[in-house]
């Protein structure tokens, strides 16, 4: 159980078997857990321990207090909102939302001290609770605002405007910044101070800039040459995406960094999971994990090893959060180069690729000029108000078996009833398998068609070229060898069906392969 003043309260929020493993860590790093050893029992008892197993994670609660970036009274919710960037002082409003009857409050907000610096000072009380007591306590990153009644019985619960403060951008921000309401306290009147981890955010996005994409480029295929896959579709929480660095026409160098900026509420960067490439031999890898970005890179000490040209220039990995349910973006702001005609040559710029769960629709060509997207049509061919699978029936029955028609139909599927846009992969046949496994799968136009077979780290081990191939419905065979020809070893394995040139890829989907 966790530290409380008054009657102890057990199997609530603040006690640490009920705590996540990241949350576990924290604790220790930051010194609120401890274990102590008494050396005055008797010889039978030489220690108590206990085991806290994580069986199943959970969803770290948004909290009983918000941030507002509005000002206006009330709470209007506004916690994303665009800056003009460095210079700018941010107010920030706090407000309880459904909170429990309480005489006194505070909250642990975190935030990123090379961006944001508080204004010493501008914490003011709300009318939340009469007569309250502004507190605030600074400890490098992290902020403690509240406050607490003295010498009167004034309560409040419900919702309410708790507080005010500010912040200044400072010059290091770059396209995006959190403020992370991460430990709400509350002092309950009979009970006393009450703990609980939460997690509420405030967002800062910096008003998009007219900059261009840089000579690092991020890849999502695993293979060593950058292949342009910029979108990932397919994925969920909880999966783990493995990004390439590329870099292009880089002058003679002997150290760089790329600094990668997302959406920590999104995704996360998986600590330890940088690799440097081999561009520039002897490369000290150096990673900086911040909460919203991740800066990686390396540096050539007592040697003269160079590289220049194209090349890869290293790995790293993303975890995707619970909180991921449609799409998320990972941006490179800034690139460094220490070059060895001009020292240091830093530039900032913007290049992002995407991660999401399924396709875009896609709007078909209905006049036939050529042009998709120009003159969709609404799809209710049946006047009836609704777009379904009536009004597919009567689209295919009107143009019939008319094959320069058909390209319509299937477009109209596309955009309407989830129809897959060039193929769909099915499920391995059999699996798990020994030797060789058949892959189906089906083209709903003609398509250049590959599979793209993965093992489970994401390094792509063999490419089934299909070629062209019509509408319908095919199988390729998989004999467990890699592009050079060798045996690969029991384990599972990734699939995919991607469409050079045309709408990327279908899939994945998981097979087994059992010697």
């Amino acid at each position: 159980h966790f530290e409380s003043s008054g009657p102890e309260l057990f199997g609530d929020a603040d006690d640490v078997a009920v705590w996540g493993a990241a949350r576990i860590a924290a604790a220790v790093v930051d010194g609120w857990v401890s274990v102590e050893w008494y050396s005055d029992y008797s010889a039978e008892i030489a220690a108590t321990a206990i085991r806290i197993e994580v069986l199943e994670s959970s969803v770290v609660p948004r909290g009983p207090i918000l941030i507002d970036f509005d000002s206006s009274a009330g709470n209007q919710r506004l916690q994303r909102t665009v800056i003009d960037g460095p210079g700018e002082r941010i107010e920030l409003q706090l407000h309880a939302d459904d909170m429990r009857e309480v005489n006194g409050w505070s909250v642990l907000l975190r935030y990123d001290p090379d961006q944001l610096a508080y204004v010493d000072g501008s914490f003011a009380p709300g009318d939340f609770i009469p007569g309250l007591i502004g507190l605030t306590s600074q400890i490098d990153d992290v902020l403690e605002v509240g406050g607490t009644v003295l010498g009167t019985d004034a309560t409040n619960e419900g919702s309410g405007w708790l507080g005010s403060l500010a912040f200044d951008v400072l010059d290091g921000f770059s396209f995006s910044s959190s403020l992370v309401i991460e430990q709400v306290k509350l002092r309950v009147p009979g009970q006393g101070r009450l703990k609980q981890e939460v997690n509420s955010r405030g967002i800062l996005n910096e008003a998009t800039p007219d900059l261009v994409a840089g000579p690092v480029a991020m890849d999502l295929d695993g293979a060593p040459q950058d292949q342009g896959m910029r979108r990932l579709e397919g994925v969920a929480a909880g999966d783990r995406v493995d990004v390439a660095l590329h870099v292009e026409a880089a002058p003679e160098l002997s150290g760089w960094s790329a600094r990668l900026e997302f959406d920590p509420s999104l995704l996360s960067y998986v600590g330890g999971s940088f690799r440097a490439g081999d561009f520039i031999p002897g490369l000290i890898p150096l990673v900086g994990d911040k909460e919203t970005r991740v800066d990686v890179g390396g540096v050539v000490l007592g040697g003269s090893a160079t590289g220049s040209g194209d090349a890869l220039l290293g790995t790293l990995a993303f975890e995707l959060s619970e909180a991921f349910v449609d799409s998320a973006e990972i941006t490179v702001t800034r690139v460094s180069f220490n070059t060895t005609a001009s020292g240091e040559v830093i530039e900032q710029v913007r290049h992002s690729i995407v991660l999401a769960v399924g396709a875009d629709a896609v709007d078909g060509d209905f006049s036939g000029d050529g042009i998709l997207g120009a003159d969709a049509v609404d799809g209710d061919f049946n006047g009836d108000g609704i777009v379904d699978f009536s009004d597919f029936f009567r689209f295919a029955d009107f143009f019939g078996a008319d094959a320069g028609k058909r390209s319509r139909l299937m477009e109209l599927a596309v955009l309407h009833i989830g129809l897959p846009w060039a193929a769909l992969v099915e499920q391995n046949v059999p699996n798990p398998f020994n030797a060789e496994t058949m892959i189906g799968y089906h083209v709903f136009r003609a398509a250049q068609i590959e599979l793209h077979i993965y093992d489970i780290a994401g390094q792509r081990v063999r490419v089934l070229r299909e070629g062209v191939r019509a509408a319908g419905g095919y199988r390729a065979r998989w004999d467990s060898r890699d592009d050079d020809g060798r045996r690969v070893s029991s384990g599972v394995y990734l699939y995919r069906i991607v469409t050079p040139g045309a709408e990327g890829i279908l899939g994945p989907r998981k097979m087994l392969l059992l010697r």
